[in-house]
């Protein structure tokens, strides 16, 4: 047990369940967030998957990068409309390419 919790990368996981789940019920959920805000909010977790990316440019495989979508995407298919569930789809985009292009 001890080996599995030194392989996990806590800090991604934990900022990923923090940004894709919680960010993401309290945008859906709050009666006072207006579509400005959820622009922001928007902008706000594209530069959290771009971070993720460069995050993880030292990573020779690349599935940890499904880390954040994932998350981001349970907490969009239960707390956000429809149409913002393509946005995951964005965000592997965006931690893809800032994966790929920050690699050595």
């Amino acid at each position: 047990m001890k080996q599995i919790g030194q392989k996990i990368d806590k800090k991604l996981w934990v900022s990923s369940l923090i940004a894709g789940i919680v960010i993401t019920a309290l945008a859906g959920k709050l009666p006072f967030i207006h579509k400005t805000l959820m622009m922001i909010i928007f902008l706000v977790l594209s530069l959290f998957a771009i971070w993720t990316g460069w995050y993880l440019r030292k990573e020779r495989r690349s599935w940890k990068l499904l880390v954040f979508p994932v998350c981001f995407m349970i907490g969009a298919y239960f707390f956000t409309p429809r149409y913002s569930w393509y946005f995951a789809l964005v965000y592997l985009g965006l931690a893809y390419l800032a994966w790929s292009l920050s690699r050595e």
